[in-house]
Formats: structure tokens, C-alpha cells, sequence
């Protein structure tokens, strides 16, 4: 494997997960007030820690972030997120994304996918100079987050821009750092996609490959306001759009924001007063962090 191809796969898998937005049929559930922020504080008896939602990529001109938000972290004993990247979970990551994510032997994309998916995926390789035999033994589930990546890097956006690695840099040396998952829990996660839910999962990146430009506009500037309604009538639209992508959107969202919160009630029972930042879809909608919180009695107020 060349070094282009090992340096993309680094790449690929940093990519948002938060880019897959909610379920739908949950807009009233937690529609809020845009002037705010997507940062949550939680409160139980003398238990207090902040939720921060995050975009794992962006550009820079989000920056300097709202106050509130650095202030929070400054506030902030510990932090935890979804999955910490060095330079030595960098190696491994690689390493991991081999095994997981290439065909061995003889087995293709083009063998895993529907003629219709492949034909797209043809197409969108020739509007970006590119062959679709350089991914041939990719997996559809990794292609899907290659597209989607590359789209949004077209436009400026960047890894090291993102919330997550802002904060893991500045606590670096300075707070703890907590992993939720870890990048070999994510990986195993996308790798469990039935062959149906692949396909699906890849046909969606593809044909919403062309509007990626208007929704990131308006993902930004719903971030920026606090609008988490925004990330859920927009996830109902897709949905309805493409209904085969509602198992994959359950098993990246809902599944683990349970898992999640197991995990920060344990991190919190050890550790009061931290920063936790995992993808802003994982905040809200019915089996979102906020309202799982609040039914274990958390006070969870949007700031």
C-alpha cells in the first residue's frame, strides 16, 4: 500500500461522524433558541460538568469561538471525547484501517455494491479527476466517509480545525484526557454494517454529494446559533429521502449515545466538573445525550 493511500486512510476516518445528522420525528423534542450555543451544562445535586457539541471539521474562520464556550473549558477540571489521536494512535489507526476497511484477496467494491451505487460512485470519480479503480478495495462503508470527507476538505474544511482537537490541544499537558470509545470501538462499529447498510450508507454520501456545499452552510451557522433543531428536521428529510440509511443512522446515533452515557455517569462518578465533547448530533433528539441526562435526573441547561 503507497503512501498516498495509508496518508487517506489517516484522513477518511477523522472525518465527522456527526455528519450523519438525527432520526426523524424528534424536532419538538429538544427545538431550542438560536442565540445560544451548542454547549450544554448538567447539573445533579454537586455533580456539574459541560456537554459540548462538536464538528469534526471546520474552517478557519469559526474561530475564535463563543466565550462561553473557552470559558467552560477553562472552568474544566478534566476532558473527555470520542476517540484521542497522537502520533502513536495515529500508527495503529493506520494499521487498524488496513485490516478493517480493505478488501483481501480477490473481493472488491464492485462486487459488495449494487450496479446503481457503483455507477454513481463512477461518476462522482470522473467530476474529481479521478479513477474509481483507486478505490476498488476499499470497503463501501469507507468510501461513503471518503466522499463525504473530501467534500467538505474541497471547501476549506479541516481535520485539525476541528472542536474535539482544538480542546485536546489546549488541555494537552495541562488536563486529563478521556476516551468514550476510542478509534478501534468506531472502526469495529462501521465495519459491522450489513452489506445492505453499506450500500445505502454509500448511495446517500453519492447523491447528496452535490449539495454538500449548501448543508454545510447551514450546519455552521446552526452550530454557531445553537439551533439543534436544525440538526434534526434536516436528518428527517434524509431519511425520508433515503430509508435504507435508518439502521445505519440508529447504530451511529442512538445505539451509542446510550453507551455514551453509561460511560460519562462512570467518568462523572470519579471525576466532577470536566468538559465532555463528542459529534453535536450525539446531543440531541429523543435518545440524545441531553435527554437521557435529564431522565437520570440531570438538570441540562442549553448555554
Amino acid at each position: 500500500m503507497n503512501y498516498l493511500l495509508k496518508k487517506r486512510i489517516i484522513i477518511v476516518i477523522l472525518v465527522l461522524f456527526s455528519m450523519m445528522q438525527l432520526p426523524a420525528g424528534q424536532a419538538a423534542q429538544t427545538a431550542v433558541t438560536e442565540g445560544k450555543s451548542c454547549l450544554w451544562e448538567a447539573k445533579k445535586g454537586d455533580v456539574k460538568f459541560y456537554l459540548l457539541g462538536s464538528i469534526h471539521l471546520l474552517k478557519e474562520d469559526m474561530y475564535p469561538l463563543n466565550p462561553v464556550i473557552e470559558k467552560a473549558f477553562e472552568q474544566s477540571g478534566f476532558l473527555a471525547v470520542e476517540a484521542e489521536m497522537n502520533q502513536e494512535k495515529m500508527t495503529e489507526l493506520s494499521m487498524m484501517m488496513m485490516k478493517k476497511g480493505i478488501y483481501q484477496g480477490e473481493d472488491s467494491l464492485k462486487k459488495n455494491i449494487s450496479e446503481e451505487t457503483y455507477t454513481l460512485l463512477k461518476e462522482w470519480m470522473t467530476k474529481n479527476n479521478m479513477k474509481v479503480e483507486q478505490f476498488e478495495k476499499f470497503k463501501p462503508w469507507f468510501v461513503a466517509m471518503t466522499v463525504e470527507s473530501m467534500e467538505f476538505m474541497k471547501m476549506g474544511f479541516r481535520t485539525d480545525l476541528g472542536i474535539d482537537m482544538h480542546f485536546m490541544k489546549k488541555a494537552k499537558g495541562k488536563k486529563e484526557i478521556f476516551e468514550l470509545e476510542g478509534f478501534d470501538f468506531q472502526l469495529n462499529l462501521f465495519s459491522g454494517f450489513t452489506p445492505e447498510e453499506c450500500d445505502a450508507f454509500l448511495f446517500s454520501a453519492l447523491k447528496e454529494a452535490d449539495d454538500t456545499k449548501n448543508a454545510a452552510e447551514k450546519m455552521m451557522k446552526a452550530w454557531k446559533t445553537g439551533n439543534s433543531a436544525h440538526m434534526e428536521t434536516s436528518m428527517a428529510e434524509r431519511i425520508k429521502k433515503f430509508p435504507k440509511i435508518k439502521g445505519v443512522i440508529k447504530k451511529i446515533l442512538d445505539d451509542r449515545n446510550f453507551t455514551m452515557r453509561d460511560k460519562i455517569l462512570k467518568l462523572i462518578s470519579e471525576k466532577n466538573n470536566g468538559m465532555i465533547i463528542v459529534g453535536v448530533a450525539h446531543m440531541v433528539g429523543k435518545n440524545g445525550l441531553v435527554r437521557l441526562l435529564q431522565e437520570k435526573g440531570f438538570t441540562v441547561t442549553q448555554l
